[in-house]
């Protein structure tokens, strides 16, 4: 093993603990009929779990919206993702040692900007939350982990081992479209 990534690691491990998220500026009310571009943000510890985003991922493109799933994945190793390009997969080498994102993550970061941003990381996981804050998104969904809670316009409270993504991708969706309801 490279005493470089070895080093690497410890430190992630060690910063890991310190690191202090900053909250995103509060977004205006969304609005469902300028929707057009939604960020789906998963934490892949497996192929199974990399099935599951790709179920989520069908169902959010059959609702006719642009889905693009944002992943970040636990392992060194690439997953098996198969060149779909509304894909981006992450992982602790996209980050240096402070948990800081490094040139090729901080570009994507710059250069993507979505509508909606739904986090679908149900245990708190520091490098998806650091995701989830840093992505550019005019408004955030999340269920309500108390780790995220402060960084979203809106929680939903579910039962993290009855409801499956797809019920939870339905749920913000039938939420956001109750928001936006018109009064005259």
């Amino acid at each position: 093993m490279d005493i470089k990534l070895l080093v690497k690691r410890e430190l992630q491990d060690y910063y890991r603990k310190k690191i202090k998220l900053l909250s995103p500026v509060v977004n205006a009310p969304f609005d469902t009929s300028k929707h057009k571009k939604t960020a789906l943000l998963f934490y892949v510890n497996n192929k199974t779990d990399l099935d599951f985003v790709r179920k989520v991922v069908r169902h959010a493109r059959k609702e006719n919206n642009r889905s693009h799933a944002v992943i970040f994945c636990s392992t060194e190793e690439n997953v098996d993702v198969i060149t779909d390009r509304d894909f981006f997969v992450f992982n602790a080498s996209h980050f240096d040692y402070r948990w800081r994102p490094k040139l090729e993550l901080r570009n994507w970061l710059k250069t993507s900007k979505f509508d909606l941003l739904i986090n679908f990381c149900s245990e708190d996981q520091i490098e998806s939350n650091i995701l989830y804050t840093l992505i550019k998104a005019r408004f955030r969904v999340s269920n309500q982990n108390p780790h995220v809670c402060t960084f979203s316009d809106l929680t939903i409270n579910t039962k993290e081992k009855q409801t499956d993504m797809v019920t939870f991708y339905n749920l913000a969706i039938k939420n956001l479209k109750m928001l936006n309801i018109k009064r005259n």
